[in-house]
């Protein structure tokens, strides 16, 4: 269970490079370094606890494309038969680039685009806890398997001050980089893991450009707060 948690807790984005706007709709043209014909690749979100996808396509000699048009930017995912993992992306209607490594979807090299380097800067500023988190799970794991519940609380409560520790880092990233899609991802995502309270929450959307208080992420947050109060009374 605590493996599953550090999983949920540490989720991370990559955004895939941004060429141009296109108000039409998106279109991504992949490349596998792979010689891959045949697979489907599918680019899909999650609503409900429930996979939705957008497109679909077979791959030709390690080629694809998908094209759609989205309400406005959000976290998507890519998958590929027969390769292991997903690729969460940011989407928006631009045309995209992407560069598929075969053995590992989630190093995919991704080019330009500055939200990926607000993403870079997040991945790189959380490194050092992931780091630990990946510590504190191998510890855990190995007490458990001895049996030595008194070492497995000492980790748990170690990983309480990793999640406080990460949450401290989330808000800062949202009031330093507020006209980021990033920061109203992550803004949704700790409101919704009850990492802060309805007050931090109306205060870290005030704290978002108008632009980013649009988005689906920004607005879910809000409505996220809004339900567990009538649920409350």
């Amino acid at each position: 269970m605590l493996k599953n948690i550090f999983l949920i807790v540490f989720i991370f984005f990559i955004i895939i490079s941004c060429k141009n706007d296109n108000t039409n709709g998106f279109k991504i043209s992949g490349t596998s370094d792979s010689y891959i014909t045949g697979s489907t690749a599918r680019l899909f979100r999650v609503e409900n606890k429930k996979k939705k996808v957008l497109d679909s396509t077979v791959l030709e000699k390690g080629n694809f494309t998908f094209e759609g048009k989205v309400d406005g930017p959000d976290i998507y995912y890519i998958t590929i038969d027969n390769v292991l993992g997903a690729l969460p992306i940011i989407l928006a209607n631009e045309t995209f680039d992407l560069q598929v490594i075969k053995d590992s979807l989630a190093n995919s090299k991704i080019i330009g685009s500055k939200e990926n380097d607000y993403t870079q800067k997040y991945n790189e500023g959380t490194q050092y806890l992931r780091d630990k988190h990946k510590v504190l799970n191998e510890r855990f794991q190995i007490f458990k398997l001895s049996g030595n519940k008194d070492s497995m609380q000492t980790v748990k409560f170690s990983y309480d001050s990793l999640v406080l520790e990460k949450g401290k880092f989330d808000v800062s990233f949202i009031k330093k980089y507020p006209n980021t899609t990033l920061a109203a991802l992550i803004l949704e995502r700790i409101t919704m893991a009850k990492q802060i309270s309805e007050e931090e929450t109306n205060l870290l959307y005030k704290t978002l450009s108008k632009e980013m208080q649009n988005t689906r992420a920004a607005k879910y947050a809000l409505e996220f707060i809004e339900e567990q109060k009538k649920r409350n009374n």
